[in-house]
């Protein structure tokens, strides 16, 4: 038979994480019912992590135990039932006064707790499954890493969204500053090595990074004098490390070719499918793009998604858009390798040729204009946006 402790005057609210009063889950109305009136969840109706279902059951029975305590013998005129029940309502109403706001407390800091200890756990995932910053290399390879370490915390959900951020912002702060910079051979001065001891050491000899706006260094590659047996190692080791490298770009610019050498009038079903494909693998490691922000990686993986399920019957707007949308993402993967192209050609140690080193976005014309950020910045919300 239902009585006040299984009225509904809480919203079903989902499986607890913890045994006690809190519970994960989405934010709920829970004033309704007799228990409400007695209880009122004031300002804390609507948080999350606070299941004042199990609050109320335990406030009323603490109102039954108060009512039995009272009910016992007494001096005849010392008290009537009625003083004694609202005696008894009323110490328990203004318990559940102080004991709310407690409960609603500590159902915030658990919940900060747990998408703290989300986000760290998502961050040990991506880096196990990534693996650590590149010490070496272009600049541009730190990028890279960047990019993929946002679009890995933002597919982790909402713990992993403000890692995700601060790696974007990262990857674009790396990519605006490293991807035109001017290599000039020479020494680290004092003032280089105030504005970023990280270079090395004053006097050190090697390829300097210049920003082409500030002048300043921001990439210094020592350059050691080597004897020619090192020369020869120095070849292999610094032609492996430069494939490895520039090689992901290289594949997504033959996709990016095959891409454009497809009749713009053709719009079959198949031919849309191909093109489909095609920008798939322009896409890269974790579906991220170095240098582009996890929202806009997801948008182009949404696109994809519409143009394999409305193959042949896009609307003109759709595929204006779509063009876009690639043509943008050619411009990050060119932008990408150029800066590794440029490091390496005038990086590498006295003795060590790379004038026959070479990169696939060299010659592919893109037409319309650079990609530029969102004035917003970041959004982390789009980021999970899309189904995959």
């Amino acid at each position: 038979m239902p009585n006040l402790l299984d009225a509904s005057d809480v919203d079903q609210q989902q499986g607890g994480i913890a045994p006690g009063l809190l519970n994960e889950g989405s934010p709920v109305s829970n004033d309704r019912g007799p228990l409400s009136v007695l209880f009122p969840s004031g300002p804390y109706g609507n948080m999350p992590g606070l299941n004042l279902k199990a609050l109320r059951k335990s406030q009323l029975l603490e109102l039954g135990a108060r009512l039995v305590a009272g009910s016992g013998p007494k001096p005849q005129g010392t008290s009537s039932p009625l003083s004694d029940i609202g005696s008894a309502v009323g110490g328990t109403m203004q318990e559940w006064q102080q004991r709310l706001p407690q409960a609603a407390n500590s159902a915030m800091q658990l919940t900060q707790f747990q998408y703290q200890m989300q986000g760290r756990q998502a961050l040990m995932k991506a880096m196990q499954k990534i693996g650590p910053m590149p010490q070496g290399g272009s600049p541009a390879s730190r990028t890279a890493w960047y990019s993929q370490m946002a679009g890995a915390m933002a597919e982790a959900g909402s713990a992993g969204l403000p890692l995700a951020m601060n790696f974007a912002n990262l990857a674009k702060t790396n990519n605006e500053s490293t991807s035109d910079l001017h290599y000039v051979d020479g020494v680290l001065t004092p003032q280089d090595v105030q504005a970023n001891p990280n270079l090395g050491k004053v006097g050190d000899y090697g390829a300097k990074g210049l920003d082409p706006k500030t002048g300043a260094t921001t990439v210094f590659e020592p350059k050691p004098r080597l004897t020619p047996d090192q020369t020869e190692i120095a070849k292999r080791e610094i032609r492996k490390a430069f494939t490895e490298e520039i090689n992901p770009g290289n594949q997504r610019a033959l996709a990016y070719k095959s891409f454009q050498n497809i009749d713009p009038n053709d719009h079959e079903k198949g031919t849309d499918l191909l093109r489909a494909k095609l920008v798939g693998q322009m896409l890269g490691e974790g579906n991220a793009i170095p240098g582009m922000d996890p929202a806009q990686a997801k948008t182009l993986q949404g696109m994809i998604t519409e143009m394999l399920v409305g193959a042949g019957q896009l609307s003109p707007g759709t595929r204006a858009r779509y063009e876009k949308a690639v043509r943008t993402a050619a411009e990050y993967w060119k932008s990408h390798n150029s800066t590794i192209l440029n490091h390496y050609q005038h990086a590498a140690p006295e003795g060590v040729d790379t004038s026959d080193y070479s990169d696939e976005w060299q010659g592919i014309e893109l037409g319309g204009a650079a990609p530029k950020a969102p004035k917003a910045g970041f959004d982390p919300s789009k980021a999970v946006s899309y189904p995959k």
